[in-house]
């Protein structure tokens, strides 16, 4: 949905992403790439942020929309020249900050970057939260309502939570994670009792 409610971005399979207003029922292209997936409407609703492999690698693009009559003015890369694949974005309440998954290699990890509030070009190198060393992995994050927080799934081993008091038990499944940014404090939401498939996926959303 867009932060007013009126209308919806999606993905037409081969046929790029559109604007559906939710009145009219009448439709609008925004973007003609066929590669394009997971799109994200900005906070103020003048940007949509998207995933696009139409270079091979999995890349976050944006495109900047008049919100009033959702027409798309211009598209850009984000991060079209990172040697890594990003993927499941999401923006910060305040439009500020973009946190994805940030893959490179076989291990994917949530990276945060700051970006400028117009362009959403990169203010700056996006920041990997850490991640302790070994067979684990970090994704899907959303971002918490203040702004603050991160929550994503992840395996990552028990012994680097000292706030858990939950004994992990299998280290294949996926649990859910809360990284506060400004310590990178972390804590871990979820139990494996909590899942019922392994290896399994947690998905999070505030």
């Amino acid at each position: 949905f867009s932060p007013d409610r009126r209308s919806i971005v999606f993905v037409r399979p081969g046929a790029g992403l559109w604007a559906l207003d939710l009145a009219s029922g009448a439709s609008t292209m925004f973007s003609a790439d066929a590669a394009a997936s997971e799109p994200v409407w900005s906070p103020d609703g003048r940007h949509v942020l998207f995933v696009s492999s139409r270079d091979g690698d999995d890349d976050l693009w944006v495109i900047d929309v008049d919100p009033l009559t959702l027409v798309a003015t211009a598209e850009r890369a984000v991060l079209e020249t990172s040697p890594a694949d990003e993927q499941s974005p999401d923006w910060s309440p305040d439009g500020a900050r973009i946190a994805f998954t940030q893959t490179m290699g076989a291990t994917p990890r949530v990276a945060v970057l700051d970006v400028d509030a117009a362009t959403i070009l990169p203010a700056g190198a996006a920041t990997g939260l850490p991640l302790p060393p070994g067979n684990s992995d970090a994704a899907r994050p959303h971002f918490a309502p203040d702004g603050a927080s991160v929550a994503y799934d992840s395996n990552r081993p028990e012994a680097y939570t000292p706030l858990d008091t939950m004994v992990r038990v299998d280290t294949s499944l996926q649990d859910v994670y809360v990284h506060r940014i400004s310590d990178d404090l972390v804590r871990r939401v979820t139990a494996d009792s909590d899942l019922t498939r392994a290896p399994a996926t947690a998905s999070a959303a505030w």
